[in-house]
């Protein structure tokens, strides 16, 4: 008759130390045959568990998997309510809840940071927007600053975001950012 691992409530056949492989293989890698690495049911703390968390303004890098393009921008990857989303909206999700990012809108990294899932650096934005907002990162702080000065000496907003390929709200987005930075 085969012998039935020792652990509580396992019904496997025992292989060595009287515990089924999946117990055995834990004591090797652990020393505790019911220590597990993962984190089962608890999607939050699954979640925290791949985040540097830092201070509320800083960037709180995602550690966790993220998709691997051949070109273009990496962003984390996490399984969240029986599906796999992006980190950041993942993150966006826990700390506002379901339903706060509207319908056809996008999460904006503000901070420019794709692994970034700190909530404070997230806005819902539409797909448009976020084009844009993205065009204007590559606006160098000097090219910027050109720009905020002629708008100070009579140029309209519009006829400047015109002139970089970008919306009225955007540059003014910028603008808002560098007066407050």
């Amino acid at each position: 008759m085969p012998r039935i691992c020792t652990i509580d409530d396992c019904p496997e056949q025992t292989i060595a130390r009287g515990w089924c492989e999946k117990h055995y293989r834990r004591w090797k890698k652990s020393g505790d045959p019911t220590k597990t690495s993962r984190i089962i049911g608890d999607d939050v703390a699954r979640f925290f568990s791949h985040v540097d968390r830092r201070g509320p303004d800083e960037c709180w890098a995602w550690q966790g998997s993220h998709n691997r393009p051949r070109r273009g921008t990496p962003y984390g990857a996490f399984r969240f309510q029986n599906r796999t989303r992006p980190a950041h909206v993942a993150s966006y999700l826990i700390e506002r809840g379901p339903g706060s990012i509207p319908e056809g809108f996008v999460l904006d990294h503000i901070c420019s940071h794709t692994l970034c899932v700190n909530p404070a650096h997230l806005e819902p934005v539409t797909q448009a927007e976020n084009v844009h907002r993205g065009k204007l990162t590559k606006i160098s702080p000097q090219r910027l600053l050109e720009l905020h000065n002629a708008h100070k000496a009579g140029a309209s907003i519009a006829e400047l975001a015109r002139g970089e390929g970008v919306t009225r709200q955007a540059i003014k987005y910028r603008f808002d950012k560098l007066l407050t930075a």
